[in-house]
């Protein structure tokens, strides 16, 4: 499974709720590993032997692969952290995610990147439904205000043409964002991000990207 960088996924909003800051689950953006790491796991006793692992940990069981992330995004010094339950087998480790509102419990992918040192998370990335789309958008928005919804058509190379469907919120310097993708495609996206990592991974692309084409 790979995560790529999505070009303008994050859509600017007026503010959240007065004092609303945007969290997954009360984690909040920006912290560094050591603290996303000391965070309590979401849903307290239902989270019993579930661990997180995080890119270059030295204790990553070896049945247990993580998710690889593509080429742009490790260059800009991204990595990736998850909750992983352990089986009957302490070897055997499944993905796994706390409760998202009554939508399930899609796990989380956590992406951070490296700054003066230090690696922060700038985005969270979860999978739901397509079909939850509007309960994802009601829930949301009893919790943050100013929504707005927009869509946009996609063209394929064949002429064919599909419209994308997004509901944003943005509070100080985050943002979340659900998109809903066509109607063949069964699942919808739900993204937090840092709006101030986010660009720098996004600069640090354009710039390896510029590199890249000075030796063509």
């Amino acid at each position: 499974m790979k995560y790529g960088f999505l070009a303008g996924a994050l859509l600017l909003a007026t503010s959240a709720q007065a004092g609303e800051a945007i969290t997954y689950r009360g984690i909040p953006l920006g912290i560094s590993k050591s603290e996303l790491r000391k965070l309590p796991i979401p849903d307290g006793e239902k989270a019993r032997g579930v661990r997180m692992f995080c890119s270059g940990d030295g204790d990553v069981p070896a049945a247990l692969r993580l998710p690889s992330l593509s080429m742009q995004l490790v260059s800009a010094g991204v990595s990736f952290c998850g909750y992983f339950r352990r089986g009957e087998d302490e070897a055997d480790y499944k993905v796994w995610g706390p409760e998202f509102g009554d939508l399930g419990a899609p796990p989380p992918v956590f992406l951070l990147v490296e700054e003066q040192g230090h690696e922060k998370l700038y985005r969270i990335e979860l999978r739901l439904p397509s079909a939850e789309f509007d309960r994802t958008v009601r829930l949301l928005s009893l919790r943050y205000d100013k929504l707005i919804l927009s869509t946009s058509t996609v063209r394929t190379n064949i002429g064919s043409a599909y419209q994308n469907v997004a509901a944003a919120w943005r509070f100080s310097d985050t943002s979340l964002v659900a998109r809903k993708f066509s109607n063949s495609i069964t699942q919808m996206s739900v993204t937090f991000g840092d709006d101030h990592l986010i660009q720098l991974v996004t600069d640090r692309i354009k710039d390896r990207d510029k590199a890249a084409a000075t030796k063509m």
